[in-house]
């Protein structure tokens, strides 16, 4: 669908204004400057949706329904839309054709309640659901809300541990094209801090290293400078790990792992590191529960704008204008949003080093302001330790831990499923983590309205 007609006046009237302030204070006004005055303004000026779908399982059978309720919030602040009152909801076939698409009125609490009955004439397989409102089309395909389900083959006797797939030929992705085929028997992927690995310049680089089937790895790796062992490192965790470098202008980095194939044999893979920058920014976060600690650092030969933004979801948190060199930046996290932020490091519109991070708040210490724990009791007791007769009612009860009182505005979705006909034992997926989480994916401003929220073109330089 094509992009609603008013963004694109919004956005034209925003940069005319915006231009005619940068012009009017370009004594004291740098383009990095203007550009962070452009992503406060586009922010505030074009608020963002956000769609969570709360099911009543984590997989299903042919032939069930998939009961669910929707919840249409402002990308800002989790407080119900005001902006959309039609929710589609699509059903897409592994294959990726879309089996149906259903349409549901949003209410003024911004929530909508429906269901999908998964005909027992479809294949089984990993079904995709989409949800999304036409508003959030504006933002591309990243701001859909979606979530694969396993759909098995239609029930056998009420026999709930039959777990029957269709088995369809595997398919991976390389250089941005599908291949049916099987995957690799070795993959590994790096990824910079930062984004960049730059001459001179200490970067953090974290992995992950996937074995036969995509089995996450646990072998041992090694890094070649030139050919020459540099460093090994080994998986700490579901195949992902990370060492530290200093790349050298000139320098071929690679790497090799020595992985057991179909047959038994071992065999040595070798990678290519990303290539190494003459010139750049590296950008690495750490820090504890109380700071969060930013150190920059670039190597350019000529003074160059900079310019460091944290931003979380449509909201601008923080800026400053940088000096060339080194600079260390330490923020209180309960200065910061709860959820996934971004740091950014640019020049004028162009994106240097990025990185995500995660800021948790400690709701209970925090007050009213953050997160809200809660406590479930059934029948005055913990549900789990719950023993019913058959057609017993259930008086369920919500509290605050903290013992505040619950806002009576609040919305609530509860799912109820027979034991015997639960799918999965755990599942860490919900609205909590969703809401928090959601920035990998959707967070930013529209993509036409600030350059430095893309991906930086390979080989892209500052503008003088």
């Amino acid at each position: 669908m094509k992009n609603i007609p008013f963004v694109k006046w919004l956005f034209v009237i925003l940069s005319l204004v915006v231009g005619a302030v940068s012009g009017a204070m370009a004594q004291r006004y740098t383009p990095t400057d203007s550009a962070a005055l452009r992503a406060l303004l586009v922010g505030r000026a074009l608020p963002q949706e956000r769609v969570y779908l709360h099911f009543d399982n984590t997989s299903y059978y042919l032939g069930e329904t998939m009961w669910f309720k929707a919840f249409v919030t402002s990308h800002s602040d989790d407080r119900a839309t005001n902006h959309s009152r039609v929710l589609y909801v699509e059903l897409v076939s592994p294959e990726g054709y879309v089996v149906k698409t259903d349409k549901y009125k949003i209410a003024d609490d911004g929530t909508c309640h429906g269901e999908i009955h998964l005909d027992p004439a479809y294949l089984s397989g990993y079904f995709e659901i989409r949800a999304y409102t036409r508003y959030m089309l504006n933002w591309g395909d990243d701001a859909v809300f979606s979530r694969v389900f396993p759909i098995y083959d239609k029930l056998n006797n009420a026999d709930w541990e039959f777990r029957n797939m269709l088995d369809r030929p595997r398919s991976f992705k390389t250089n941005n094209d599908w291949v049916d085929s099987d995957p690799p028997e070795c993959d590994l992927k790096f990824y910079p801090e930062g984004g960049h690995l730059v001459a001179g310049l200490e970067s953090r680089v974290a992995y992950e290293l996937r074995s036969l089937d995509g089995i996450p790895g646990t072998e041992e790796i090694t890094i070649l400078a030139d050919g020459k062992p540099l460093l090994t490192t080994t998986p700490r965790h579901r195949g992902k790990g990370t060492f530290t470098l200093t790349p050298q202008k000139d320098v071929e980095y690679r790497a090799t792992v020595s992985v057991k194939n179909k047959k038994g044999k071992e065999k040595i893979h070798k990678f290519e590191l990303p290539e190494v920058e003459t010139e750049g920014v590296t950008l690495s976060v750490s820090g504890s529960s109380d700071t969060i600690r930013f150190a920059i650092n670039d190597n350019y030969t000529a003074a160059t704008d900079l310019g460091f933004a944290v931003l979380h979801r449509s909201n601008m948190g923080f800026y400053r204008r940088l000096g060339n060199g080194t600079t260390a930046i330490e923020l209180p996290s309960d200065t910061l949003p709860e959820g996934v932020c971004r740091a950014v490091v640019f020049s004028g519109e162009t994106p240097l080093a990025e990185r995500l991070f995660f800021v948790h708040h400690d709701s209970l210490q925090a007050g009213d302001r953050q997160t809200v724990k809660l406590r479930v009791t059934a029948n005055g007791d913990a549900p789990h330790n719950l023993k019913l007769q058959p057609h017993e009612r259930v008086s369920l009860t919500v509290e605050r831990e903290d013992g505040k009182p619950l806002n009576s505005n609040c919305n609530y979705a509860v799912a109820v499923v027979d034991q015997a006909g639960v799918q999965t034992t755990s599942w860490g997926y919900n609205l909590y983590t969703y809401q928090l989480a959601v920035g990998l994916r959707a967070q930013g401003l529209h993509p036409r309205c600030l350059a430095v929220l893309r991906p930086r073109e390979q080989g892209a330089r500052p503008p003088p």
